[in-house]
């Protein structure tokens, strides 16, 4: 009679007896060997131990993702209400004071994410944004392409425009 050695997965003994069972008969007549029945659980550890270990870079890039989603959102909705001193938060670099005085001559009418693409290793993005404003002195609807850098922070866990407010005008 040939020995084939199965997977034995770390369940109740009257699981892994089913599992056997089941096993040997999908593969014609064949013995488990003794060292697949005892493997050490260590082994089985280590090996949990690793698909954890491999989980968490995809759920941290997962909660990356979502806090890019929240961060974005946000921004987009202070350029939305033209509130400028709160957009101002979301850029890596604080804006000169004159830049926010000029743009409270503009009132945004739409903001709409047209593209984002996630680059390398993840924190960068480049989105691409078409923002529909009007100056309040000349009623006049026009619509500004703004293509963002956006850049993760690790130490604060966090995103941050690369760059500057929009260049409305």
């Amino acid at each position: 009679m040939r020995t084939k050695c199965f997977p034995v997965f770390a369940f109740d003994k009257t699981v892994r007896r089913e599992y056997i069972a089941i096993m040997m008969q999908l593969s014609d007549t064949a013995s488990v060997c003794a060292g697949c029945r005892r493997l050490p659980r260590a082994i089985w550890g280590l090996g949990l131990a690793a698909l954890l270990l491999a989980g968490c870079g995809t759920y941290n890039s997962h909660l990356q993702a979502q806090s890019f989603a929240t961060v974005t959102r946000s921004y987009g909705l202070a350029i939305e209400w033209s509130d400028y001193d709160a957009a101002a938060n979301f850029l890596e670099h604080a804006p000169p004071p004159d830049e926010i005085a000029r743009l409270k001559a503009f009132k945004v009418t739409a903001y709409e994410i047209r593209k984002v693409e996630f680059l390398g290793d993840e924190s960068h993005v480049a989105q691409t944004v078409a923002i529909r404003y009007y100056k309040t002195d000349e009623l006049i609807e026009r619509t500004f392409i703004d293509h963002q850098s956006w850049v993760y922070h690790p130490q604060q866990k966090n995103w941050f425009l690369h760059g500057g407010l929009p260049g409305l005008g």
